[in-house]
């Protein structure tokens, strides 16, 4: 037995994608940011509030950059067995 096939998205054919779409955002909302790195909203704001993670505020926005979300990741401890790894020689 087949299975129907699922629907693609516009039903026009012709139909462009979104302008914002095709574009890498600069900045998230926090609940994107949260999602990007996968970690919850309510431990993205806890990051926020202990200054782990810097946001910034546009008009009444909370905004997260791009590059703060990377650096933040990237400033993270690796795991042991990563340390192990990359301290073995090859």
């Amino acid at each position: 037995m087949s299975r129907p096939a699922l629907p693609t998205g516009s039903p026009n054919p012709k139909a462009e994608a979104p302008r914002a779409a095709l574009v890498d955002p600069l900045a998230y909302r926090p609940r994107d940011a949260a999602a990007a790195i996968g970690v919850s909203e309510a431990l993205l704001y806890e990051l926020i509030s202990e200054g782990a993670l810097p946001a910034r505020k546009l008009r009444g926005a909370t905004i997260i950059l791009r590059s703060d979300l990377v650096a933040f990741l990237e400033a993270l401890p690796l795991t042991a067995s990563a340390a192990k790894a990359r301290a073995s020689p090859s």
